[in-house]
């Protein structure tokens, strides 16, 4: 079964797709609403065969970018996409985008059909 990692600040967000991806998908979720928190879950989150990641994580002093570093620190080496609800123009989404072909960054709110299809592309 397929895991799937969700970063998001928002705990509406976070709880909304993960109902979304286990009723549509044969696949579990592992979600994290900040830095540290994702730090707690890493056995599930590196085990996970595919990762969204909110560029901007509020207040907080750490962002997706971070997390991003993190993974791949650790070895992961599965898809990555970034989701922002920010503009081209943001130093965060210029700095994901920049990273080339190793993510993509998507815009939200992401329709659900594009997830789907996304999810549904990971091995």
């Amino acid at each position: 079964m397929k895991t799937i990692f969700f970063l998001d600040d928002s705990s509406e967000f976070l709880s909304l797709v993960k109902l979304l991806i286990e009723r549509k998908c044969d696949c579990q979720t592992v979600t994290s609403s900040s830095y540290d928190q994702a730090l707690q879950n890493e056995g599930p989150i590196l085990d996970s065969d595919l990762a969204f990641l909110d560029i901007n994580l509020g207040d907080e002093s750490h962002s997706g970018l971070d997390v991003y570093r993190w993974l791949r620190e650790k070895g992961y080496q599965k898809p990555v996409y970034f989701l922002t609800g920010h503009g081209k123009n943001s130093p965060d989404v210029q700095a994901a985008e920049a990273l080339g072909q190793q993510v993509k960054v998507l815009t939200k709110p992401i329709p659900n059909k594009e997830l789907m299809d996304l999810i549904g592309r990971t091995a």
